[in-house]
């Protein structure tokens, strides 16, 4: 399917109902209550958005410590070494994925933008549970 086509499909879904609900309301209740109701509303699920942003945030800000800590772990290399390396790669990763992203994005489509990490995260989790179990 044509992404363009996809995104027109995506923009029907959201805004269609939303006329239809607007139309549906306006015989009914008055055109400033449904305004303000609606955006009242809109900004309650915007505030539980943010709030579920924060808490990924804190479950997620825990894996740079953990990185660093197996690093620095690491039998027969300098610990400062070890350090090092894991911090290039992460302010690498920040520097390189946008632009791989959007490149794939460009070739597969948006939909299947994140497939390529898909298959790396399962083919890097095969790999870690056959290592682990030899």
């Amino acid at each position: 399917m044509n992404s363009t086509i996809f995104l027109f499909i995506a923009t029907l879904l959201c805004w269609g109902p939303t006329w239809y609900i607007i139309k549906f309301q306006l015989g009914t209740v008055d055109p400033m209550v449904s305004v303000f109701y609606r955006f009242f509303l809109a900004s309650v699920i915007i505030l539980f958005s943010i709030f579920g942003f924060a808490i990924a945030g804190f479950g997620v800000s825990s894996v740079v410590p953990i990185c660093y800590t197996l690093a620095s772990s690491i039998k027969d290399v300098d610990p400062t070494i070890s350090i090092t390396v894991i911090t290039i790669a992460i302010y690498g990763n920040f520097m390189i994925a946008p632009p791989i992203l959007g490149y794939i994005a460009n070739i597969i489509g948006v939909q299947f933008v994140y497939l390529p990490i898909v298959l790396l995260f399962t083919l890097s989790t095969i790999i870690v549970f056959s290592i682990v179990q030899l």
